[in-house]
């Protein structure tokens, strides 16, 4: 966050909102934006202090974070606890990013690839040659069903989390939300800043799985460690945490829109 404002102009969003206000003589005391990231105040702050900026002309700041978990909600489907599962893991990815790039190639280095994985490739944000891998959907039906879940999801026991922002911004897209709502383990790999999403969600009163993951080793560790594990022992784990995961999945349901 906040990327380019456009392809044509090669400017964060910032720079073209501050640009509009400044051209049109606005008191920054009359204006508000609200922004999906959870940590936008911050992310402006930081912006707005660097030497060509040094000025805050957004006067009033809030985030609502929960917006696509809002969205996700309504593809809910009264989701039962399931412990017969045949795959460690699910990992499905549209675009094509540079994490998401160096997540296919720890997969095939580490002979994981018989796992449920995607790369579809909708879109291409890194210039480079890739090999699409197509799971259940291609390019055009993502663009129309990114938030329906596929079948395949609940027959893996963690979803590993390429998330849209690559950078510091903190921004839960459906991505976060299909393994919450769907009673799956989660690890995040394709963010910037892995331990401030685990962080937003303890102080939304979500639990993490701290009966099966370190949260502090590297996430490839932590994958791989648990891709060794034989999928009987997996199954007794999942299953011991059992209540947790329906905690997890009845605490966003108990979200409200445009609760902050």
């Amino acid at each position: 966050m906040p990327g380019p404002s456009s392809t044509h102009e090669n400017i964060t969003v910032f720079d073209k909102i501050h640009e509009m206000l400044k051209k049109y003589d606005i008191d920054p005391a009359d204006v508000e934006m609200v922004l999906g990231s959870f940590n936008f105040d911050q992310l402006y702050k930081e912006w707005a202090s660097k030497p060509h900026v040094q000025e805050e002309l957004i006067g009033k700041r809030s985030s609502y974070g929960f917006y696509f978990l809002q969205e996700q909600k309504k593809f809910d489907d009264k989701v039962e606890f399931n412990a017969e599962r045949s795959k460690h893991f699910i990992c499905l990815n549209g675009a094509v990013k540079p994490k998401r790039l160096k997540f296919i190639k720890f997969c095939k280095n580490h002979g994981l690839m018989d796992n449920y994985i995607s790369l579809v490739g909708n879109y291409n944000t890194t210039g480079k040659d890739f090999e699409p891998i197509i799971l259940d959907k291609d390019s055009q039906q993502l663009s129309l069903e990114d938030k329906v879940v596929p079948d395949v999801i609940h027959d893996a026991y963690l979803n590993v989390i390429n998330e849209t922002h690559e950078d510091e911004t903190i921004f839960m897209t459906e991505k976060t939300w299909k393994p919450i709502l769907n009673c799956q383990l989660f690890l995040y790999y394709g963010v910037g800043k892995p331990r401030e999403y685990y962080d937003v969600l303890l102080n939304n009163g979500f639990k993490l799985y701290d009966e099966i993951f370190d949260y502090k080793n590297s996430v490839e560790h932590e994958i791989y460690k648990f891709c060794m594990m034989p999928i009987p022992e997996v199954k007794e784990k999942f299953k011991a945490v059992k209540d947790k995961l329906i905690y997890n999945r009845e605490r966003a349901l108990a979200i409200e829109p445009y609760e902050v």
